[in-house]
């Protein structure tokens, strides 16, 4: 319960913060998502060791794994998030998922019961937000 709590608290006060401004910037950058995120890799600013990172990359189509250079001024989390994608760790994650699925997800949850075209009404809109409109409405009833 404790180690629940403190991941938590460590979510809240520090990676969530940290990881905003990169947040908003990737949104402005992609138009929300709909345009593939180009990562522009800074230079170090500080003096400690770099190391390489392996994360395994869930995506829409497929699974990835990429390999990050991380340090002090550049971790694993910011650089993650720069890329479109989110963390599974707040510290050292090994696993991140394309944002454009908890997306789609977020919106499918939001319709899931007791509606039963949940997934037509998720998928539209996701779509709609990725630039693409539906001609029309057809009823399956």
């Amino acid at each position: 319960m404790h180690k629940r709590f403190t991941q938590a608290q460590h979510w809240r006060t520090e990676v969530i913060p940290r990881i905003l401004r990169p947040y908003m910037d990737i949104l402005a950058h992609t138009n929300n998502l709909r345009d593939e995120p180009v990562a522009v890799d800074c230079n170090c600013t500080c003096l400690t060791a770099a190391s390489i990172k392996s994360i395994i990359v869930v995506r829409f189509y497929r699974l990835e794994r990429i390999t990050l250079e991380t340090c002090a001024c550049r971790p694993v989390p910011d650089q993650l998030v720069a890329r479109g994608l989110f963390p599974c760790a707040p510290i050292d994650p090994s696993l991140a998922v394309e944002m454009r699925i908890l997306e789609f997800v977020s919106l499918l949850f939001l319709r899931v019961s007791p509606n039963n075209t949940a997934w037509c009404g998720a998928l539209e809109e996701f779509l709609q937000k990725q630039g693409y409109h539906m001609m029309g409405k057809v009823s399956y009833n």
